[in-house]
């Protein structure tokens, strides 16, 4: 039974649909209309709650903007894979007791005739709206989100086949994710080992070519990192240098100027000239005679000696910062030799700074740069020759994981054609052949997919040579060859809601027959929604939708309904005959009759 599908869908100013809303059921559902009726938008419709491109002309003459909105029911194992790509953490809550996916389940067995209903576990409602100036706005749940999580968290549900998507087998590049996809988890593993491997032999690959590079050009390297290393050295730069002389110069630049300043203090704390000549009472001196005045008068008031302990440890704190200042002075050069020497030191720095910086540290990094590159030259020799035996070895491991990965394929590739070529028998291609043309590829050419590239051959009958599929296969031929593709895995992918917008173009009679066939078969285990001018498909459905387009005074807008009984004959007869006369009902009928029987 179908894990995923599609419950209900709500359209508004897409294209020709001014609006509608569509309840799906389990089973074929077809889309039946005119020509221009407007059947491609309700396509449109869908790819946009699946995340694709939206393009402004989707949005309805005159109409401000188009809306979307899906509702989605999921069984338990879609529900766990729904939640996995969205809300892992929310816990795949469960649906409402009277939403669309309880509707669906109490009404499955009647719609699909099939024995048991469906499990659905969950609903999960999805809108998109898109202005006329081409800006989207997604929804999940109520929850705004991006359109690339809409993409990743909706898309792998609905497997979306336009009229012109058999035109992928056209290019070659696309035979070989078809192979890949049959084989399945047996081939995950030697994959992964492969693409490790390409990745360490490219990093090998580069690092020798590297390497070449700077051999070739080896001389005139190492002359310039020598330069430049010579440069450096001679100036012979330190750590923290070019700072510690910066901190430095105002002090020399500003020396005796520094001594006045410093000495006019010492001479007001210490009450001297800064020469030990006593010149009048400082300080130090005053606030010493306060002190002992203050001890002379605790002996009759204690009370004092709040004040007496705040003078003393003031007497103190004076008496340190007149000895700090004594230090400094003793320590500040003012000569002009030593201003002079520290002006040309830093003048050599900032030649450096110039030509190798702008920073001190920009320059020891091209000192590094340097040594290391004339370290490397030095011993190139010995660099290639080690750098060369990693890229052989990350070569080897590279083709023995390439020749694990292809056995995987060549194990599985006749498996894939003769199923391939059964399907097909169905769908009016009786005789057809499939099988792969293998071409190996030199390491260097090899990429993610693996060291082969892979292409489909095609033999349309027995006795034929096969030839690329590029070459001989018709349109209608691709067209079933990729349902057949679709519908190898009839029960494998039941997760998937499947959509066909017109895959029958250019087919009739007994291969119509066929096609129909194969699309209600998929309906067994998929919700499958298919777009059809052909009345064999139609009348295969377990649900009618007619699209009709009318005009409204000088408007043009499009009805979408069910149809049943009458009026679903009348439909399969506008589609064998275009008319609905006596013979063409009598025709649909017997249609619709051997279907049912």
């Amino acid at each position: 039974m179908p894990e995923a599908m599609l419950d209900e869908l709500e359209v508004s100013d897409v294209a020709l649909i001014e609006h509608a809303v569509m309840s799906f059921h389990p089973g074929l559902t077809v889309l039946t209309g005119e020509t221009g009726a407007g059947k491609t938008a309700l396509l449109h419709a869908l790819s946009l709650v699946i995340g694709q491109r939206a393009e402004a002309d989707m949005v309805r003459d005159g109409a401000s903007q188009a809306q979307v909105q899906a509702s989605f029911a999921f069984g338990a194992r879609a529900s766990a894979s729904f939640a996995r790509r969205f809300d892992e953490d929310d816990g795949g809550a469960a649906a409402p007791a009277d939403g669309p996916a309880q509707r669906m389940e109490a009404s499955g067995a009647d719609d699909m005739a099939r024995g048991t209903a469906p499990s659905f576990v969950r609903e999960v409602v999805v809108s998109r709206r898109v202005s006329a100036d081409g800006r989207s706005r997604c929804r999940i749940d109520g929850d705004m989100v991006a359109v690339g999580t809409l993409a990743e968290a909706i898309g792998p549900l609905i497997d979306l086949y336009g009229q012109h998507d058999h035109q992928t087998l056209l290019d070659p590049r696309n035979h070989l994710p078809l192979l890949d996809a049959f084989i399945g988890p047996e081939l995950l593993q030697p994959a992964a080992d492969y693409r490790a491997a390409l990745s360490a032999y490219r990093d090998a690959r580069r690092a020798l070519l590297d390497a070449r590079d700077l051999a070739r050009n080896a001389e005139e390297a190492r002359e310039q990192a020598r330069f430049v290393r010579d440069a450096i050295e001679k100036v012979s730069p330190r750590e923290d240098e070019y700072a510690r002389l910066e901190g430095e110069l105002p002090r020399l630049q500003h020396g005796d100027e520094l001594m006045r300043c410093v000495e006019g203090a010492l001479t007001a704390l210490r009450g001297d000239d800064g020469e030990g000549t006593a010149d009048a009472r400082g300080a130090c001196d005053l606030l010493a005679t306060a002190v002992e005045s203050i001890e002379q008068g605790l002996r009759v008031d204690p009370s004092l000696e709040a004040y007496h302990e705040g003078l003393r440890n003031a007497l103190y704190s004076i008496e340190d910062v007149a000895s700090s200042l004594r230090v400094y002075a003793e320590s500040t050069e003012h000569d002009e030799d030593t201003l002079n020497a520290t002006l040309d030191r830093l003048a050599e720095l900032n030649g450096l700074m110039r030509r190798f910086g702008p920073r001190m540290e920009d320059v020891f990094d091209r000192l590094d740069q340097a040594q290391r590159t004339i370290e490397l030259t030095d011993d190139a020799e010995t660099t290639l020759a080690r750098l060369g035996r990693q890229e052989s070895d990350a070569r080897a491991a590279l083709v023995c994981a390439g020749e694990a990965l292809d056995a995987v394929r060549v194990a599985h590739e006749g498996e894939f054609c003769e199923a391939l070529s059964a399907s097909v028998t169905d769908l009016g291609m009786a005789g057809s052949t499939f099988s792969f043309e293998r071409t190996p590829l030199e390491p260097d050419r090899w990429d993610k997919d693996g060291s082969c590239r892979y292409e489909l051959l095609y033999a349309p009958g027995p006795g034929v040579t096969p030839r690329p599929l590029t070459r001989i296969a018709s349109g209608g031929e691709l067209s079933r060859i990729m349902l057949a593709l679709r519908g190898q895995a009839d029960t494998a992918d039941t997760e998937c809601i499947m959509v066909f917008d017109e895959i029958d173009a250019g087919i009739g009679g007994r291969t119509a027959t066929a096609v129909a066939d194969r699309l209600a078969r998929l309906a067994r285990y998929h919700q499958v929604i298919v777009v059809t001018h052909l009345p064999q498909i139609a009348s295969r459905a377990d649900e009618h939708l007619v699209v009709e387009k009318h005009l409204d005074g000088d408007r043009v807008h499009t009805d979408i309904r069910v149809i049943a009984g009458d009026e679903r004959v009348a439909e399969i007869a506008r589609m064998l005959s275009g008319t609905t006369d006596p013979t063409a009902l009598a025709h649909a009928r017997a249609m619709m009759d051997r279907t049912d029987g």
